[in-house]
């Protein structure tokens, strides 16, 4: 390729027997390739996947904090492939975990993971030390840009790690469930509304989840998020959470006809106690 060096070629190809020729050969190691990215051969081998030419570059001196043109260093590449071998061994050779890239998206290795939903490479950065809490431009968080790119595992996981950040709100008030409403992402939208996530937080736009799922027609999501606001109770005979009342006091919670049935007898004489009440509350307001 004519923005390419030899060495570029190689690398990219897995070739190391290529590699270690062109090497001893004099090729420039550091090289950077004449396109609009600026990649150096071992950018080349990142993004490629190639982790043997990767660590034949390292052992000949290639530098592992090398930027490209967008400010990404080869780790950002491994991330973003999700080969975990190559990860290990940039962080190995001292890699800087939380470089962030120097383009408009400001993004670490760990939100490059997570935007390619690569949940094993991202739990390899965190347990390499990678800063969970680490914010890309627009002041999204890594659960943000999962939310955004859509997959409900990566979401589970991050909401198990770390549930304080599921209603963090980013630069324009958005929170994790307004991006995974906004793509109409059911499953990465009950996620999130498993995980505890507010269905009531507005952004800049004044637009609650709910809001947005009715603007985008997203019928679905608007009944998940419907039913989520239902206020929840545990079943007064199995301890199930659920939004359902009997329908006659509508205070004791039965998830289901069988509960009821089970709970009837019990239930009966505060049913009615709760029936009088209610219409003596009535009452007395009216008057």
């Amino acid at each position: 390729v004519d923005f390419q060096t030899p060495l570029h070629w190689a690398a990219s190809k897995g070739c190391s027997a290529m590699v270690q020729l062109l090497l001893d050969a004099g090729a420039e190691i550091e090289a950077q390739d004449q396109d609009a990215k600026s990649f150096t051969p071992l950018h080349e081998a990142a993004f490629c996947g190639k982790t043997d030419c990767a660590r034949l570059l390292l052992a000949r001196g290639a530098n592992v904090h090398a930027r490209s043109k967008d400010g990404w260093t080869p780790l950002h590449f491994a991330a973003k492939t999700g080969d975990l071998e190559c990860i290990d061994l940039f962080l190995t050779a001292g890699a800087d975990i939380n470089a962030m890239s120097r383009d408009d998206t400001q993004m670490s290795p760990a939100h490059v993971a997570a935007k390619e939903g690569n949940e094993e490479a991202l739990k390899l950065l965190f347990a390499a030390g990678a800063d969970k809490q680490a914010k890309m431009s627009g002041n999204m968080t890594i659960l943000h840009i999962a939310a955004h790119s859509g997959n409900a595992s990566l979401i589970q996981y991050l909401t198990n790690l770390m549930p304080e950040v599921v209603n963090g709100a980013c630069t324009n008030g958005r929170t994790p469930l307004h991006f995974a409403t906004s793509n109409g992402d059911n499953e990465t939208v009950e996620q999130l509304l498993a995980a505890g996530a507010s269905t009531k937080i507005k952004d800049i736009l004044r637009q609650t989840p709910l809001k947005l799922s009715k603007k985008l027609g997203h019928a679905d999501i608007t009944a998940q998020i419907k039913e989520a606001r239902k206020e929840k109770a545990p079943c007064n005979v199995c301890g199930a959470n659920t939004a359902q009342r009997c329908q006659r006091c509508m205070t004791t919670a039965f998830c289901s006809r069988s509960c009821l049935k089970s709970g009837w007898k019990a239930h009966k004489s505060n049913c009615t106690r709760a029936m009088v009440g209610n219409t003596t509350s009535t009452m007395s307001s009216r008057g």
